[in-house]
């Protein structure tokens, strides 16, 4: 296992993760809890797909269904 890789996709995670809660909370403080939730399910899918597009360009360590401690 490749150390680099391996901070790489955690790091991905990581920012997908605290672009998710931004908008969350950004989206509480300026419309409702319904509206933010469903700005939250648009807005995952769309920094998810951004983030995983750049991973597997650059490292392509882990297949998209695989788990890499079950390989």
């Amino acid at each position: 296992m490749n150390v680099e890789k391996f901070l790489a996709l955690l790091l991905r995670a990581f920012i997908g993760w605290a672009l998710c809660g931004a908008a969350v909370t950004v989206g509480r403080n300026i419309t409702s809890i319904e509206n933010t939730l469903i700005i939250h399910a648009v807005g995952v899918a769309i920094i998810y797909l951004v983030l995983s597009r750049i991973y597997f360009k650059k490292f392509d360590f882990t297949g998209v269904l695989r788990l890499s401690l079950l390989e």
